[in-house]
């Protein structure tokens, strides 16, 4: 039996109205009547009679309510308890896109923590489908997911199908990121026939959910790298002066760490989005929402450098 159903059949009770319970829960009036008929098709018998009054629970129906309840009351109480304890274990299950302003908002988290209080954190960096995937299966809690905006509908198709609920973080152009060393650094945009002359570092994120088998972009020497980690390019990008990535922008402490630069590049199609994501029936802990606060405030930062 669906808890959801039981919640929904409560407040139907408690106003008369299924039209009055849908706005109050925040949704459709047509979801709320499906819900109840799904409910009542389970348990075999009707639990509320239309009447000149409104919505009446039958007979059995007030029992099944009073039931509902009660379960409902020990639900909350047994959230609260795994409330309090990830309080004291300060815990963050993240699955996130290769970025410089995530690491920087997961860094500043981490710093935020009581270390004398358990910490449990599980951050891996992974591509579009993957982090859909693992908040879809429960191996993690949230998701960042980063996509095209050319492909948006079927994206939002796909968390829908998932029933994932998501908000948008950050809509932005890519940039160009460099070393400092490199020539085209000089520059303050740069083209696509100034990329002929460059090395390119490819990190998939948003890729895996177009064609697998599609080529990786080579410019006209054909050289072309692929790096996963964030590290590693950061490091091979401040090393090989010849070298450029398509990248979100950077915090200025990563551009400074590194000694790179970023400059908006003329290519098209570039324009991205990140998603938080989450399961359409979740609840934020409190160091969860201490994280999310972190990463719009080194997003809002990013995005006024840029």
């Amino acid at each position: 039996m669906n808890v959801q159903h039981l919640k929904y059949a409560m407040e139907v009770e408690r106003v008369g109205s299924v039209t009055d319970a849908a706005e109050n829960l925040y949704i459709s009036q047509p979801s709320l009547s499906k819900a109840i008929r799904e409910l009542e098709s389970n348990l075999g018998f009707s639990v509320f009679e239309r009447t000149a009054r409104g919505m009446i629970p039958t007979p059995k129906g007030r029992l099944l309510l009073n039931h509902a309840y009660a379960i409902v009351k020990q639900l909350s109480e047994i959230e609260a308890l795994a409330a309090n304890d990830e309080m004291e274990q300060q815990t963050l299950s993240l699955s996130v896109p290769v970025s410089g302003y995530i690491a920087q908002a997961i860094v500043r988290f981490t710093a935020s923590l009581d270390p004398q209080k358990p910490v449990n954190l599980r951050v891996r960096e992974a591509g579009a489908m993957q982090t859909i995937d693992a908040v879809s299966d429960g191996s993690f809690r949230l998701g960042i997911l980063r996509y095209p905006m050319g492909e948006e509908a079927r994206f939002l198709g796909v968390l829908k199908k998932r029933d994932i609920r998501s908000e948008a973080i950050w809509e932005f152009e890519q940039v160009v990121l460099m070393s400092s060393g490199n020539p085209l650094a000089a520059l303050s945009r740069v083209t696509p026939a100034d990329l002929e002359t460059c090395m390119e570092f490819v990190c998939p994120d948003a890729s895996d959910l177009r064609n697998s088998d599609a080529p990786q972009p080579r410019n006209s020497r054909g050289k072309a790298t692929l790096f996963c980690g964030r590290a590693m390019q950061m490091e091979q990008l401040s090393a090989i002066p010849s070298a450029f990535l398509w990248a979100d922008p950077q915090p200025a402490a990563v551009l400074s760490r590194y000694h790179l630069v970023q400059r908006p590049g003329e290519q098209q199609d570039r324009r991205m989005c990140d998603r938080l994501i989450y399961p359409s029936d979740y609840r934020f802990s409190p160091g969860e929402r201490a994280f999310i606060d972190k990463l719009f405030e080194v997003k809002n930062e990013v995005a006024f450098d840029s």
